[in-house]
């Protein structure tokens, strides 16, 4: 049989994936990219105590997680993995299965060159659907915290729920009272507003080559005004990275966490 490295450059290839609880799932490869040296991996439903024949038709389906509390990503966990590492040799080849013509025009902004995650996303998103109780038992257990679970839930339906209209409305930075200048405060809340309303413009989901230009833009905007007021100390720097983040995410766009990096100077 081939080695791992070459049957990762195999389009259909399909593989078992062992689960912490040991069962198994199962993923596969949609498509190939040989000048960006990736493969287009997707997690399937499979999941069994024992791994699955390549005629299974579950095999043929795509794992869609939840879009409160998932692992791999929301929504069809197809990932982009780089050559650089082939799957572990715990993933057992099993054989082909074709991917459909839909599944090959797909192109997520999601890219990884670790492996860990389809096992934990897999086992995850069948404990979400079957298993809550003792997924919040071990939540809160691991976190020490009684009632971590419930209110992390409540914070990512509440995150899930807000659109990029209703974030217009907020008023940002409000800790900020009293700790900056009034005009550096009511500036700054002006530059995110800003932002979001430039980002509704461009419609749901914007790509990076879209959005960039908005968020250079706002950090330019708060260059200025830290030059300005002289106001932005760690908790600022934090709070408007975070924030710049939180409009992305609502916004739809995907591997923004380095986007504001660049443009910053402070």
């Amino acid at each position: 049989m081939a080695s791992q490295a070459v049957l990762f450059k195999k389009v259909g290839s399909t593989f078992t994936v062992p689960l912490a609880d040991g069962r198994f799932g199962a993923s596969r490869i949609l498509r190939v990219d040989p000048e960006r040296e990736m493969s287009l991996f997707a997690a399937t439903e499979y999941i069994d105590s024992r791994p699955p024949e390549i005629s299974d038709p579950l095999l043929k389906t795509i794992l869609v997680a939840n879009e409160i509390y998932a692992m791999i990503g929301l929504g069809k966990c197809v990932k982009w993995q780089y050559w650089l590492e082939p799957p572990p040799r715990q993933f057992k080849y099993i054989g082909v299965v074709k991917p459909s013509a839909a599944e090959e025009r797909l192109d997520p902004e999601n890219f990884s060159k670790f492996w860990d995650h389809w096992a934990a996303g897999i086992l995850v998103e069948w404990r979400w659907r079957h298993d809550q109780p003792a997924l919040e038992a071990e939540f809160d257990k691991a976190r020490k915290e009684p009632g971590a679970y419930r209110r992390f839930i409540a914070k990512r339906k509440k995150e899930v729920e807000i659109t990029l209209e209703k974030l217009k409305k907020v008023k940002f930075f409000n800790e900020w009272q009293g700790h900056v200048p009034a005009a550096a405060l009511r500036e700054s809340r002006s530059l995110i507003r800003e932002a979001v309303e430039a980002l509704i413009g461009l419609g749901r989901k914007p790509t990076k080559k879209l959005a960039l230009p908005i968020v250079r833009l706002c950090i330019e905007g708060f260059n200025g005004l830290d030059e300005k007021y002289e106001f932005i100390s760690t908790i600022e720097r934090e709070d408007i990275l975070d924030q710049i983040d939180e409009v992305l995410r609502v916004a739809g766009a995907k591997n923004y966490d380095d986007w504001a990096d660049g443009f910053r100077d402070w």
